[in-house]
């Protein structure tokens, strides 16, 4: 009878350990589910995530290109605008010169921060575009440097110099003019000035506005000359 009971209780500890086991595998089960679920979960973020980010750089990359195209197209308008102007008018240019020169003029109009068509309006006024233009005081070429200033400013730029010739290279002519410009903006403050003391040279502009004059013949020769340009 004592073994009986015994062999009883031995089964119902059993059944009682299977049905645990059952319910701890069942637990661990549902527990590995959850986990798996979650890194699985986290993993589609990381991935969609990813994803978004990768379209996000796609949408600035042709943002991006679409700017560059479009300065792309803006440059090569103002160029041949530039070119267009020049190429009516007795330059004295071959066809090749006539697009280095707009290509230099556009070049250091951005350099010095200003607009192409008012450094064209300069030249006009100084030598109606003329690469051969010899004034009565000596000025030569497109913007009509004198060869002493124009030495100094080669000093300056380290331009090889070669004498009252280097003048008449359209290129290296543009070049020296407009950092003359820059230079006589710089020395007074202003564009209008800075006009004044380029066609009449800072010494003699310094003497008259020391004594009250304020000339203007010059700058609004060339802002008028700017504006037919621009209307076309």
């Amino acid at each position: 009878m004592h073994a009986f009971v015994s062999h009883n209780k031995f089964n119902y500890y059993l059944s009682i350990a299977v049905i645990s086991l059952y319910f701890i595998n069942i637990s661990l089960t549902y527990l590995s589910y959850q986990v798996n679920d979650k890194i699985i979960t986290a993993g589609q973020e990381k991935y969609f995530l990813r994803l978004e980010k990768k379209e996000k750089q796609n949408q600035k990359f042709k943002k991006n290109q679409e700017i560059k195209r479009l300065k792309k197209l803006k440059e090569l308008k103002v160029k041949k605008e530039i070119f267009n102007i020049l190429s009516t008018h007795r330059t004295g240019l071959n066809l090749k010169q006539l697009r280095q020169t707009a290509e230099a003029i556009h070049q250091e109009g951005q350099k010095y921060g200003f607009d192409p068509i008012f450094l064209l309006a300069i030249i006009k006024a100084e030598s109606t575009f003329n690469n051969w233009a010899v004034s009565n005081v000596g000025a030569r070429g497109l913007m009509q440097l004198m060869p002493l200033t124009a030495k100094e400013i080669a000093s300056e730029t380290k331009i090889n110099w070669e004498g009252k010739r280097t003048l008449n290279n359209p290129l290296v002519n543009v070049k020296m003019g407009i950092y003359y410009l820059d230079k006589m903006e710089t020395k007074f403050g202003n564009l209008q000035l800075a006009l004044e003391a380029y066609n009449n040279g800072p010494e003699k502009l310094n003497k008259w506005l020391s004594r009250g004059i304020l000339p203007t013949r010059y700058s609004r020769k060339v802002f008028n000359i700017y504006d037919a340009l621009k209307k076309g």
